[in-house]
């Protein structure tokens, strides 16, 4: 997966200044015949935010988020929303709506009826009605689609028919589960940024559910990544990729260089790791890890890793020397396979700052790569 750094924010999300959470979840748990889907899950979301919940298929994403909608019951623990709670509340008593993967929309109706629906089941008059559609479908750009059936628009066009549906009703909370995931790539980029649009022009706090690891890095002020029915790791795009909090999240967001090390010796430029696969010791900045002789994994990721045909003259950077065997070609970038003498493959990016025919490190070519002490992230095991 190439990973692209977040455009919304680099290290803080935007955030409203406030002392109470607009969306507190406090120890939910749920299981399902015995195996648990949810465990013990606790979370605070503020007014106004994005925020996405990340992971695999089965890790208990969309079950809390269908918990929060009020779809299902959780076990024990209580969902609180602007202050009330609602952890009993059925659905339709909630200040919130939501956007399914399928998206819902009544194919006998039009798009102006499918937006209006709610609000003629709340018996809201014809007038106001009229009014709320106009503005949504001019706000989703699409005035000119009104009088058209869903089954003769496009996957990103129904998708925002679906988009205003929920919208046109007010929530306080919009909760997306995996809404993008019938588009195609090119059309769910660009529908990725038209939601964070839409969120920053509305301003009402959306929830989205993704296994998509570059949707959520792209859309998301904040990001928690789930597994097996907890919370790993909460944090920023940024943090979460830069300083993961574990092997586990290092491993699912983007590629990662990782090996097994023995803490050693500090030295003035850093601590000092040994790492067999590796076939000598490694500095890394961070120090105050854990006592000398303690295990824990190396993280690098490809692009903190320099390639080139001769060793640097600066002592105080990593090096390793292997043997490209193979060069994956991404367009923008290039990926290098680097087999070490130990066997260990290790990946390298490049810009591709160059045409392909002017490329100066090819395939069994024997190459260095190397790395700044501050570049690793240690893993404490």
């Amino acid at each position: 997966m190439t990973v692209r750094h977040p455009t919304r924010q680099l290290t803080e999300p935007r955030l409203p200044a406030q002392e109470m959470p607009f969306i507190q979840l406090e120890n939910l748990t749920k299981t399902y015949a015995g195996a648990v889907a949810v465990n013990d899950v606790s979370l605070d979301i503020h007014k106004g935010e994005l925020f996405s919940l990340l992971g695999a298929s089965g890790c208990g994403k969309s079950t809390l988020l269908r918990m929060i909608a009020g779809l299902v019951n959780p076990d024990s623990g209580k969902i609180i929303i602007d202050g009330v709670d609602m952890t009993q509340a059925p659905p339709y008593e909630r200040p919130v709506n939501m956007v399914f993967q399928s998206y819902a929309l009544f194919p006998h109706m039009n798009v102006e009826q499918n937006v209006g629906f709610g609000l003629r089941q709340e018996n809201i008059a014809k007038s106001e009605i009229k009014d709320r559609v106009a503005a949504m479908l001019e706000l989703v750009e699409l005035a000119d689609f009104a009088r058209r059936k869903p089954q003769n628009m496009s996957g990103g066009q129904r998708q925002r028919v679906a988009l205003a549906r929920a919208l046109v009703k007010q929530p306080k909370v919009l909760l997306l589960d995996e809404p993008l995931a019938a588009l195609d790539k090119k059309l769910r980029q660009r529908t990725q940024f038209e939601l964070v649009n839409l969120q920053e022009k509305t301003g009402i706090t959306f929830i989205l559910v993704t296994h998509d690891q570059d949707e959520a890095m792209t859309m998301s002020g904040r990001i928690g990544v789930m597994n097996t029915g907890a919370l790993q790791q909460i944090g920023t795009p940024a943090e979460i990729y830069e300083y993961p909090a574990s092997r586990y999240v290092a491993d699912f967001i983007g590629t990662a260089n990782m090996f097994d090390g023995v803490l050693g010796r500090e030295e003035e430029a850093g601590v000092s790791i040994h790492c067999p696969e590796l076939g000598h010791d490694i500095c890394v900045a961070r120090r105050g890890l854990a006592g000398d002789g303690a295990p824990l994994t190396v993280m690098i990721r490809p692009e903190k890793m320099q390639i080139s045909l001769a060793p640097g003259a600066d002592e105080n950077v990593n090096q390793v020397i292997g043997t490209v065997t193979d060069i994956g070609y991404l367009g923008d970038m290039s990926i290098y396979h680097v087999r070490l003498a130990s066997g260990r493959v290790l990946q390298a990016s490049q810009l591709n700052s160059q045409h392909t025919s002017e490329r100066k490190i090819t395939w069994q070519d024997q190459v260095v790569l190397s790395w700044h002490a501050d570049n690793a992230v240690v893993l404490v095991q």
